[in-house]
């Protein structure tokens, strides 16, 4: 799972699981950082929309003192001008819940942008390779690359083809499996590996890309069972697909056997 959250592929493919399951993985945010928390919605009017009308806003505080007397007659009479005079009318009092244009704010702050989208990978696996299973599908894949002939290429991975010479000393022919180096090691043969593969493999290649057709010529390298054929271990047959992959990363190809000495059981 760690190489999965790792690399984040598109497909992620197991055969032979003795039935045909299909998942979706879905990564973390990039960075491995936590999405940032939506901000809490204010409590006030002013904070939200500055024309909302909230209730605590009403005036609850005391009533003004009643005008007494001569002056609350006054006060209730209607004012008699005289001739010439010029008449002032008396201030309305505001209301303060009243909801002006004023009041409108001239820039509005823009929401937060929406947190990227997250990578997910499809995992598929198959059944066994028997009648009445489901042991084959055939799936559509967009072409990482545009090709000039729009034809789909097939072409050798960098850091895979680093990653296989770097740790081909570790392939055991054996029982006993060799101890494979701590991290930081590993790391650093890797890198070695991967700069031997850009001087000596992609600067040879046209336009940077190593086509696997360039290299490997499939072809059927053993022959089928024959109907009366008895039960029995099929035959060595040696595999120029490997041989040539081994030639191109000057490795050793550990798996071909002359047919005078039999391959390890």
């Amino acid at each position: 799972m760690g190489l999965l959250h790792t690399l984040h592929p598109q497909w992620w493919f197991s055969t032979h699981l003795h039935c045909r399951f299909e998942a979706t993985v879905v990564h973390g945010p990039p960075g491995g950082e936590e999405a940032p928390e939506a901000p809490k919605a204010a409590t006030s009017a002013e904070r939200t929309n500055p024309d909302e009308i909230s209730i605590d806003d009403e005036d609850e505080g005391p009533a003004p003192p009643a005008a007494s007397g001569a002056s609350a007659a006054s006060a209730a009479l209607p004012a008699i001008a005289s001739p010439g005079a010029i008449q002032i009318k008396p201030e309305v009092p505001r209301n303060p819940d009243e909801i002006t244009l004023d009041d409108e704010e001239d820039e509005v702050e823009a929401p937060p942008p929406p947190p990227p989208a997250r990578a997910t990978t499809r995992f598929l696996a198959l059944d066994k390779c028997l009648p009445r299973r489901k042991f084959l599908e055939v799936i559509d894949v967009d072409a990482p690359m545009p090709s000039p002939s729009g034809a789909p290429v097939l072409a050798f991975d960098p850091e895979w083809l680093a990653i296989t010479r770097a740790f081909h000393s570790y392939m055991s022919l054996s029982r006993t499996q060799a101890t494979y180096p701590d991290e930081e090691s590993a790391r650093a043969a890797v890198q070695e590996s991967l700069d031997w593969v850009s001087s000596h493999l992609l600067a040879k290649a046209p336009n940077g890309v190593l086509k696997v057709e360039d290299v490997q010529q499939f072809a059927m390298t053993a022959p089928g069972p024959a109907p009366d054929e008895p039960r029995a271990p099929p035959p060595y047959c040696p595999n120029p697909q490997t041989a040539a992959l081994c030639a191109m990363l000057q490795i050793e190809n550990k798996v071909a056997f002359s047919t005078a000495t039999p391959p390890p059981r």
